[in-house]
């Protein structure tokens, strides 16, 4: 096998068409992209851009992107070289040795031949359970707990923080907001918005919410809002004839039809169990129950997450009164009855208990990643099935061995991982995961 993976990038070498002084640029040890003239090679699938020189504009950090994160919609009608090794083999073997390969090596296997290159890119064997770190241009500073959220093509990061130098207190509180364009990868300053960390940001209407967070010691409950359209942000003013809920941070956010719903969070004293609706068309505060939360089984969190699935709310994880809870939550939008919270029995092991994680939520699954249990960063990947609600495992590769404080998103079925805590530094890496 050893022999046939040389043999296979010695293939891959001499079908590139290249110049002496490309060849000079190459690095072929690099774990998580390709050089030089790659990027111009007839083999690769994708929009290719040339500067006045004739050169490629970009290098090939373009690659690992273009082959981990492609789908089936990204096909291009670009000629390939009508070439393959082993063309009297069945393509389900000659596929099959490429399981035994690295990110790097794949990415150069996708140039041999037309059919590895369709292959690589769409073959669940090959890039299930493996994370590929992307490379992209002009990346923001290292943050955790920002805020984060995909619209359309782009990838938007606003706020966050810097934790102090042995990681117990809120410093440097970011201001800025980026987008990351999926397309071309590359990342680009927008503005300076108000500085504010733990948010949870949601998406109405091509519009970016972001209520509360942490700002110079204190927690606030205001709403911003920022156009993906127009890249122009402002404070909504709210029709306070309901009052708002309290300050806070960390709390957990979605958006059910026209309302978005802020659950749980930290104030500075207690985590919270409360849960507030704001109407995004109206602009005014809502009373979403008269049960008072403590006669409820919700729990008191932050840290936490939620997500919506077939008109209800879920949260799982968190930290609160001293521990970590295990169950699943569900509070049910369309219930007609007065309390419409319940504790779900789910099936298989659980995972263990943690907080500042995030989930996200692709046809009837639901991912949570990695997140911290208070004693130690955690970098496990889990899904809960939202129909059976039967937790399984999942066993994969390529972030670090903890992670926590990022966000996630998905990019049609490309989980996005940016930034956080890993292995105890703060980091501005961006990772993709091929959700099958």
């Amino acid at each position: 096998m050893e022999r046939f993976r040389h043999l296979l990038i010695s293939a891959s070498r001499k079908e590139l068409p290249r110049s002496k002084e490309d060849a000079t640029e190459m690095d072929w040890d690099g774990d998580n992209s390709l050089r030089g003239c790659l990027a111009d090679s007839p083999l690769l699938v994708g929009k290719r851009r040339r500067s006045n020189s004739g050169l490629p504009e970009k290098c090939c950090k373009e690659v690992a992107l273009d082959h981990s994160l492609r789908t089936d919609d990204d096909a291009s009608d670009e000629p390939l070289k009508e070439f393959s090794l082993f063309p009297h083999l069945p393509i389900e073997l000659r596929v099959y040795p490429l399981r035994w390969m690295s990110a790097s090596e794949l990415q150069k296997a996708a140039l041999v031949c037309k059919d590895w290159n369709w292959s690589v890119q769409t073959s669940p064997s090959l890039w299930k359970g493996q994370f590929h770190q992307i490379q992209a241009f002009n990346a923001p500073p290292v943050r955790v707990c920002h805020g984060a959220l995909v619209h359309k093509n782009t990838l938007i990061v606003y706020g966050g923080h810097v934790p102090s130098e042995h990681g117990d207190f809120i410093t440097n509180v970011r201001n800025d907001l980026w987008e990351y364009d999926i397309p071309t990868h590359e990342w680009k300053k927008i503005c300076n918005f108000e500085p504010l960390t733990e948010t949870m940001p949601v998406l109405w209407n091509d519009k970016m919410y972001v209520f509360g967070g942490f700002i110079n010691s204190w927690r606030t409950a205001t709403i911003l809002e920022y156009d993906c359209a127009t890249k122009k942000y402002s404070k909504v003013s709210a029709d306070e004839s309901l009052a708002p809920p309290k300050g806070r941070s960390a709390y957990s956010a979605v958006v059910y039809k026209n309302v978005m719903y802020i659950y749980g969070g930290w104030d500075g004293h207690e985590s919270m169990s409360d849960l507030h609706g704001f109407n995004l068309e109206t602009r005014t505060w809502i009373k979403v129950s008269d049960i008072p939360p403590d006669q409820t089984c919700a729990p008191h969190v932050r840290s936490h997450s939620s997500w919506v699935y077939n008109g209800a709310m879920y949260v799982w994880g968190g930290f609160g009164q001293g521990t970590h809870p295990t169950d699943v939550f569900k509070y049910d939008f369309e219930s007609q009855e007065d309390d419409k919270w319940t504790k779900l029995e789910t099936k298989g092991t659980p995972p263990c208990g943690r907080s500042r994680m995030r989930t996200l939520v692709y046809g009837n699954r639901v991912f949570i990643l990695g997140g911290w249990d208070r004693k130690q960063l955690l970098g496990d990947l889990w899904e809960l099935n939202l129909d059976t609600l039967v937790w399984k495992e999942l066993s994969h590769t390529g972030l670090p061995k903890g992670i926590a404080q990022y966000s996630m998103g998905i990019y049609k079925d490309v989980m996005m991982v940016f930034g956080g805590c890993a292995d105890g530094e703060s980091t501005n890496s961006l990772y993709g995961f091929k959700v099958f």
